[in-house]
This record gives structure tokens, sequence and C-alpha cells, in this order.
């Protein structure tokens, strides 16, 4: 049994200015052959998932390429080209093979390529040919195309939010797609569409309706009515002309996969306006951390300028409603801006510096703010997160300098990922037990790790590229029979619920 692995993992943000290039991928990672085995090894990634699972069947493992780099604006097409070819170098290098495994986040768009994962699958379909077993591992946000789910056998993506589940992810694809390597062939995958789109800030797997869903369709699993399950709720800030949620269920049953995709689809769809993001004025915000007597931090959720949603994370607007404040909370914040990170390290540790600190990146949305600022420490960037998602993964986030200005900490760095992890201000010498405030830019991930470390969870909507109110973007190709632009959306009006699996005739 021989089987090929591959990543290709960036989540894209089409109101993102910043294009992916080359050199996000560097920072991020990039290995080749026995580097993906070694790289991910002990890891809470899905390519370490699906190496064990392998490893496990005793298979002949072939790591090929991975590209991995954190969310921003669209992928350049020559760097998805460079990915191609490598993918069909190795393909035609090593077919045939029994399986090809990939790792992937599922939404992503090049400059020229609104379906960058579909594109491929299709291509490792075409190479590969029917009979070589085809799965990938997708991120809970995947965007599940047509092109998707025809070419792939078994499509597996995160089960929680926060993502605490990639490693398991990974090993599911796999040990599914080993499955139907050993000649099991009543595994059956069904796809239904969930015509919506709902900001990423709005749920979790943790608590609420959307949790109780899960809880039912990981019941599903427990009970053998299904192997394995997917309710992805796309990246709402992707503009292509095919989009919306999808679920997919795995079966031992054709006709029970249609049922239970179709039943999770409309159950989904019926939470609909449940899912929503509760704002809280910035003003509030900080006079609520101001009243911290528990010695907990208030949380300030900036989660429209995620990076972690492809904002360009350069939105100084927090930092500057607290600037303004006579008497201003201990607070930590946390923003990309490389012209600040490079006069700091011309200036060196221990001098005071006049700049602009944001709007770098994304001059549309993001606010600039001037200030004077004391150099506290230079950085390389490079630490291991604290977990629980991803727990002590090594990450870079370029050059990296602590300000103080005002009673504000702030960490500025070249390239911010990772952002609901506190390891991104606490390796900076931000200890964020002290502060009064702390300022995270991301969208739901930050719960797993700060839930039990602040006081309050306050969300703020600074207009940034992932902001939660869509009707406000100006979405150009994204069907607008989709809920929330057609309050009347309906699950009879999506595409009709569709099977596949190596036991049906062809």
């Amino acid at each position: 049994m021989k089987v090929l692995v591959f990543e290709f993992n960036q989540e894209t943000n089409s109101f993102c200015p910043v294009v992916s290039e080359m050199e996000d991928y560097l920072h991020g990672s990039v290995l080749e052959g026995q580097q993906m085995r070694q790289a991910v090894r002990g890891g809470a990634l899905a390519l370490n998932g699906m190496f064990t699972a392998l490893e496990e069947a005793g298979a002949e493992i072939v790591p090929c390429y991975a590209m991995r780099a954190i969310a921003n604006g669209p992928v350049r097409q020559s760097v998805l080209e460079h990915f191609m070819d490598k993918l069909r170098g190795y393909l035609k290098q090593y077919l045939p093979a029994d399986g090809v495994l990939v790792s992937m986040h599922g939404a992503t768009q090049s400059t020229e390529d609104d379906d960058v994962c579909g594109t491929i699958l299709a291509a490792v379909r075409s190479l590969a040919g029917a009979d070589t077993v085809i799965a990938a591992s997708l991120d809970l946000h995947a965007n599940v195309t047509e092109k998707m789910f025809r070419s792939a056998d078994f499509l597996c993506g995160y089960q929680t939010y926060p993502h605490v589940d990639l490693y398991q992810t990974g090993y599911r694809a796999a040990r599914l797609a080993i499955r139907a390597m050993q000649g099991e062939r009543d595994l059956y995958m069904a796809r239904a569409c969930v015509p919506m789109i709902i900001p990423a800030s709005s749920y979790t797997t943790e608590t609420g309706k959307f949790g109780e869903l899960v809880c039912k369709a990981r019941a599903l699993v427990k009970e053998k009515v299904l192997e394995d399950y997917s309710i992805f709720q796309m990246q709402p800030w992707l503009d292509v002309k095919e989009g919306g949620g999808t679920v997919i269920a795995v079966a031992k049953d054709s006709a029970v996969a249609l049922k239970e995709a179709d039943r999770l689809a409309r159950d989904t769809f019926d939470l609909r306006r449940e899912m929503r993001t509760d704002l809280c004025p910035i003003e509030d915000v900080i006079d609520k951390a101001l009243a911290v007597t528990d010695g907990k931090p208030v949380l300030a959720v900036d989660f429209s300028d995620s990076t972690n949603a492809g904002a360009a994370g350069d939105n100084a607007a927090v930092l500057e409603a607290v600037l303004r404040r006579e008497h201003q909370p201990q607070t930590a914040f946390v923003m990309i801006d490389r012209p600040a990170v490079d006069a700091a390290f011309a200036a060196g540790v221990g001098a005071r510096i006049r700049m602009t600190l944001g709007a770098t990146r994304d001059k549309l949305r993001s606010r600039s703010v001037e200030v004077e600022a004391l150099v506290c420490s230079l950085h390389d960037g490079n630490f291991r997160l604290e977990g629980p998602a991803m727990h002590k993964v090594m990450v870079h986030v370029g050059k990296t300098a602590h300000l103080q200005v005002g009673n504000c900490d702030v960490v500025v760095c070249q390239a911010m990922g990772n952002t609901g992890d506190p390891q991104l201000f606490r390796h900076f010498g931000v200890e964020i037990n002290f502060c009064q405030l702390v300022v995270v830019k991301a969208c739901t991930s930050f719960r797993a790790a700060y839930t039990p470390l602040v006081s309050e969870i306050c969300m703020v909507d600074t207009q940034g590229a992932a902001t939660s109110k869509l009707e406000e973007l100006p979405f150009s190709k994204l069907p607008h029979s989709l809920y929330p632009f057609n309050q009347n959306a309906s699950c009879d009006d999506a595409a009709p619920v569709q099977v596949k699996g190596r036991g049906m005739a062809r």
C-alpha cells in the first residue's frame, strides 16, 4: 500500500488587499520529502495525523511537498503554479500509488483561480486515475466545491471551533482512505449544500445551538449511523462564484449518507438567525477594563482585523481609543507593522521614537495613530504556541518589537499568525495577567486559551476585512441567493444532495 502525501494550506480573505507571496510560505513552512515527516512528528497538525495513521497501517509512505502560510489575501498565481509543478512532478515520479492524501484549508483563492483546492484535487485525480483513493483534510471553514467533492473520495473537516482537532482530522481522513485502499467498498460520502454564510465570530462548537448540533452529529458517529461527518461553515469573506456552507456525511449505506447529510444541513440552516455576533462599543470595553477588580483582564476581541481570518492585522482603532483616555487601562495590544518594526530595530532597545502605528497594509479599512514609543525589547519572532490548539507548534512572525506607548504594551511584528494564543504576548515580554485590557485579533480561536484567563470577553467590530457586517462588504461574485443577502433563502433551493462511493456503479 503506497501513499503519497501533500499539503497546500492558506485561508483567503478576498477583501484583504495583501496578496500572499512565496515569502509568506517561506515564513510559514515549505517542506519537501522526509523533511515533512520530521518537521511535524509529535505535533498537533493534520499532516502528523495522516502520517501516524499510515504508519500504523504499515503503508509505504511517500512524503512529497508541503506549503503552509498564514491567512491573507489571494495567493499569487505564480505561487500556486510552483506548487502544481511540484505536485505533478511527484505524481509522475511515484505513480501508480494506492492513495494520495492532501492537507488543505479548503477556502483558498489565487489571483486567477477561485477554487485552488478544487484545482489541486482535480489534478491529482486526473493523473492518479479512478482507482487511486484520494482523501483530504480541511478546515471547518472550507468552501467545499463541486470540483472538490467530485475529485476526492473523502473530505474531512475540523469538528471543533476553536480548532483543537487538527491532528485528529488528518488521522480521520487517512483512516477512511486506508479502509478504502484495503478493499472496503461500502463507504459512501454525501454532500449537502447549506445556502448561507455566517461570520466566524458568531459561533463555537463548545456551547450554544451550534455546539448542540455538533454533539448530535458526534452521536451519529458514536452510534455507528455515520462513519464520519463534517459541518463546514464557509469562511464568509471569500468572494467566489461558488460558495456557502456544506455538510459531508460518510456512511456504509448510500441512502443513510444522503439522509443524514440533508438533515444536518437543514438543522444547520435553521440556526442562521441565532448565530450572530453581539457587539460592544470600544469605549464601553475600556470602561469595563478600568473597573476590573478581580485581577483578571477584560478581553477585547478585534475580530474584524483577525489575521486568522485573512484580515490585515494592522488596524490601530482600539489602541487609538485607549490612548485618547486621560486614565488608560494597562493594555496589551498586537499588530502587524513592518515600518514600525524597522524603526524600532534601527533605534535600538531603550530608545524613544515618534512613529505612526497602523494602516500600513489595509489603507482602506484600517486606522493609524501617532505615538511616542519606548523600545522595550527586540526579537526574531520565533516561538512555540502555548495551546491547547497547535500545542508546542513552532511559529514565526518575523522580526518583532515590544513597544511601550502610554499604558499600552504594543507588540508589533512582520507577519502575525495564531492570534488566539497567549504566547503572542508572553514570548515578547508582555504578561497578560498584569493587564486590565488585552486586545486580540481573532474570531473564535482565542476562546480555547483565553477563556479561563479573563474576566469578560467583549466583541468589537472595527470594520476590518473580517467584519461581521457581511452585507456591507463589496461582494461581486458570491451568489446573493445566500443568507444573509437573501433573507428568504431556503435549503429547498440549494443544489441537490449528492452521494458517491466506490461501491456504486460508475
